[in-house]
């Protein structure tokens, strides 16, 4: 079962990394995130906020569009420096750290309304329970190796990298690429941001 779930995530995963067809809204190197798998993820945040209201100040509007993108183009970049680092991640360490996450907010019936606080949908949480083992072990790798990282910075000095190696092309719905950062500015205010129906409800 758990190779099975595996094999789904992959899956998906390789279905929003497509570099042929739809307009996108970011490519990365020969790679692209379609704008439909984007407003698709904000599409089902707002239909999980509204069953699982939250008194937390959550995103909306350009800021959500470009921390759904977030999301995918770095999780997309986290995978590829762990393919480069020999850094991986079995079945039943996400199974664990799933637990894990259940066991801090109280139980399977405390995730919909957690995740809805994380800005995180049900379809992204296998994704980022494995985004976050990935980024302890890259991080474990770098301070294996004497490399600070007590903030993050070995690993946003290897996303720095990567993002320098393969060309970054965002769609200016989406904002702008910051090179310097290896960061996706959010358009500004009277920039011409597409809006899902959901939101124009």
């Amino acid at each position: 079962m758990r190779k099975i779930i595996n094999g789904i995530v992959a899956l998906a995963l390789a279905l929003t990394l497509t570099s042929c067809g739809a307009e996108s809204a970011a490519t990365i190197g020969k790679e692209s995130i379609s704008l439909k798998t984007v407003q698709d993820a904000v599409t089902l945040t707002l239909k999980e906020r509204a069953a699982n209201p939250s008194s937390n100040n959550l995103e909306t509007g350009a800021a959500l569009n470009v921390s759904m993108l977030k999301f995918y183009f770095y999780s997309y970049v986290l995978e590829q420096i762990a393919k480069e680092k020999k850094v991986t991640v079995t079945g039943a360490e996400e199974a664990k750290e799933r637990q894990s996450i259940l066991d801090q907010i109280g139980g399977e019936a405390k995730l919909p309304p957690a995740l809805v606080n994380a800005q995180v949908t049900t379809v992204q949480f296998p994704q980022f329970i494995r985004d976050q083992l990935l980024s302890k072990k890259i991080g474990e790798l770098a301070d294996s190796m004497g490399i600070p990282n007590t903030n993050g910075e070995a690993i946003q000095a290897l996303v720095l990298k990567f993002t320098k190696a393969n060309k970054v092309v965002i769609n200016p719905r989406y904002g702008t690429w910051d090179a310097a950062n290896a960061n996706i500015t959010a358009p500004t205010p009277n920039s011409a941001v597409a809006t899902t129906p959901a939101q124009t409800k």
